[in-house]
């Protein structure tokens, strides 16, 4: 069965102030979504997958890109929910955060990505799940 351990470590500091944060966790399910993909740049809703994902069934997510991408989920023109990414800022989620929420909202069939960044970039995304629901 597929494992995801997170570790997730975060530093701020401003000067007159500083906050750290640092969560950890590991999940493991019956079932796991990966994509490595590249994006050409200029693409408008190329899809990358298809395929039934619960919301109510995910333990883990990891979704990075190195720069700007646009995900569109369900559906290319009217999505359920939009995921940006940014460069160096990975979405990082797993059960285990106590008081942070899934940023996934709703269940979804279909990945659409588009990339106005100027170059290609490799779309990553890791989707730890239990499929038996």
């Amino acid at each position: 069965m597929p494992t995801h351990k997170v570790d997730y470590s975060a530093k701020y500091a401003d000067g007159t102030s500083s906050l750290e944060t640092q969560l950890s966790d590991s999940n493991t399910a019956g079932a796991e979504l990966n994509i490595t993909e590249s994006i050409a740049d200029g693409v408008t809703d190329v899809r990358v997958l298809t395929g039934l994902i619960d919301v109510s069934q995910v333990k883990s997510i990891y979704v990075e890109a190195p720069g700007v991408l646009t995900l569109e989920l369900n559906h290319a023109s009217t999505p359920t929910q939009t995921i940006t990414t940014e460069k160096n800022n990975p979405t990082i989620w797993s059960t285990g955060f106590t008081g942070r929420a899934n940023p996934l909202i709703a269940d979804f069939t279909d990945i659409y990505v588009t990339n106005a960044s100027g170059g290609a970039l490799v779309l990553e995304v890791r989707i730890l799940y239990d499929p038996t629901v």
